[in-house]
């Protein structure tokens, strides 16, 4: 087991900003777990089926850049719960295209509210424009860390 001093020395080798940035992840990930009673992912992944209804899992894939087979199970667990369905795609059997369901567009509804007012609330130490600055530079860095 390292001693204190050596964890100390080895976490002052991370980059400054990493400690913060995974403290924040990780905490607003917990808001979203309890407040909404969901996982990010599964809200994310739902909400991307909303906007373009027909869509790819392997597009899905390509906008968060995440692995098919990590994808591919949240979409059969998001089917078995009946929050979406895939029809198979009548040119190429190969592909898919997915929707949510009347039940996915409630559970959608729901749980986006819960956690939006939930960050809203603790985001109101911000101002509107120190809150879209933050938003401005996530979007920078979640483009820059892409796999």
């Amino acid at each position: 087991m390292p001693a204190e001093n050596d964890l100390t020395k080895d976490l002052e080798r991370l980059h400054p900003i990493l400690d913060s940035m995974t403290i924040a992840f990780w905490r607003m990930r917990r808001v979203i777990e309890r407040e909404a009673k969901t996982i990010p992912i599964k809200l994310l992944v739902l909400a991307i089926t909303g906007e373009e209804e027909g869509i790819g899992p392997g597009e899905i894939c390509g906008r968060l850049g995440l692995e098919f087979s990590r994808i591919s199970r949240l979409i059969k667990s998001l089917e078995g719960e009946g929050l979406m369905y895939r029809e198979r795609d009548s040119e190429d059997r190969r592909f898919s295209h997915l929707y949510l369901t009347g039940k996915g567009r409630e559970y959608l509804r729901e749980r986006t509210a819960l956690s939006n007012g939930e960050f809203d609330r603790r985001l109101g130490e911000l101002g509107s424009e120190e809150v879209r600055e933050l938003e401005r530079m996530l979007r920078i860095l979640g483009e820059g860390m892409r796999l």
